[in-house]
């Protein structure tokens, strides 16, 4: 693993399932509701054009991890359809032919974390590949809640204690 140095910055992702920009305060909503996301927009890379390409979680991540459009990934199937065998079943997963984002960064010796609120961002759909470590919840139907966004940073502050002396790539997926 990587140590951590001035010259070779952390990277951190983060994904808001389902905000639109202009709920945003660093995009220019007043008065702004989210005051510690503006500030951490403060000091990073703030994307003034940003286009989906798609209108769902998964096929929409699986870009932001491979660089593909959904066409060129695959990832374009409901992961809990209960369908016949033969109903395109593997399109539901994140295929392990694909480089991915984590892969790469993993590869070069940075080390890499992914939280995520999301079930259907998690190992058991494949996009587990390519993080050193993965922090996921297990969503029960009934239970109806998400792990809020204190949940998600207290679960990466965590893992940073452990290892603020590695250069590293963060994925943090929020849902609520």
């Amino acid at each position: 693993r990587m140590a951590a140095s001035a010259d070779a910055p952390n990277v951190v992702v983060v994904l808001i399932d389902t905000l639109r920009a202009d709920e945003l305060g660093c995009y220019g909503a007043q008065p702004s509701s989210t005051p510690n996301l503006d500030r951490f927009a403060a000091d990073g890379l703030v994307f003034d054009h940003m286009f989906s390409q798609a209108p769902w979680t998964m096929p929409s991540v699986a870009t932001l991890f491979t660089g593909l459009y959904p066409r060129s990934h695959g990832v374009d199937r409901w992961p809990f359809f209960r369908g016949d065998a033969d109903d395109g079943a593997e399109r539901a997963f994140l295929s392990d032919t694909l480089p991915t984002l984590a892969g790469t960064a993993q590869r070069a010796g940075i080390t890499t974390v992914a939280v995520s609120g999301n079930p259907l961002v998690s190992p058991s759909t494949n996009f587990a590949r390519g993080f050193d470590t993965f922090v996921e919840w297990r969503f029960e139907t009934g239970q109806g809640r998400w792990p809020s966004a204190a949940e998600i940073n207290d679960a990466f502050l965590r893992w940073l204690r452990r290892n603020r002396g590695y250069r590293f790539l963060a994925y943090l997926h929020y849902i609520d």
